[in-house]
Parts: C-alpha cells; sequence; structure tokens
C-alpha cells in the first residue's frame, strides 16, 4: 500500500498522479471503493486495507483545495446486494447511479 500513498497521504504513485493531474490546473475527484454489503463477496477480506487507503487518500485531499476524495461509505446497506452486479466486486447500475449522484453532489458544490 505504501507504494500507492504513504500513510501521511504525501508519497507515493497516487499523489503522483494527483499532482501532475494538479500542475495543468485541473481539479480531481478522486472516488472510494464501493463497500460489501456484508453478504458474500471477493472483496469481504479487503475492508481494512480499503479502508486504510480511503483515510491515506483523505489525508492528501486535505492538503490540496483542488482535490476532492468522495467515499462511497455508508452507500450499501447491509445485505443489500442490488448495489453490486453479479460478481459482488463491480457496481450494478443501481450502485453506479448512487455512487453518480455522491459524486455529482461535490462536483457541483465546488463549480
Amino acid at each position: 500500500m505504501d507504494k500507492l500513498i504513504s500513510q501521511d497521504g504525501t508519497r507515493g504513485e497516487i499523489p503522483k498522479l494527483v499532482s501532475k493531474l494538479r500542475a495543468t490546473n485541473a481539479r480531481v475527484v478522486y472516488v472510494g471503493y464501493l463497500r460489501s454489503p456484508g453478504a458474500w463477496s471477493p472483496i469481504e477480506g479487503c475492508r481494512d486495507d480499503g479502508n486504510e487507503l480511503e483515510a491515506r487518500v483523505a489525508r492528501l485531499a486535505k492538503r490540496d483545495k483542488g482535490l476532492w476524495f468522495v467515499s462511497l461509505a455508508g452507500l450499501v446497506a447491509r445485505g443489500d446486494r442490488s448495489f453490486h452486479a453479479s460478481d459482488m466486486v463491480h457496481p450494478s447500475p443501481k450502485g453506479s447511479a448512487a455512487a453518480a449522484q455522491r459524486i455529482a453532489k461535490v462536483i457541483a458544490r465546488y463549480r
């Protein structure tokens, strides 16, 4: 994980990419991962690592007023499989639409 982003959010491939994009005056929205509904899913075992990755990205976003982190935590109700495709990894059309609404609110707020 440290290769992606350091614990303090200042080093790694994610901060490098964000820095490169921000150097063009682009504003960046970094979207977190869709969480497991608590039902069987291949991503269930990644919860702690995913939470840590997102915490690190949130730290990076606090340092840069042109970077917004959008967490998808809390989007999926426990036991609700309808936000995921049949593979239980990727979002379903319903999950994608719900995530898009959350992202759109952030973009609209900072236009």
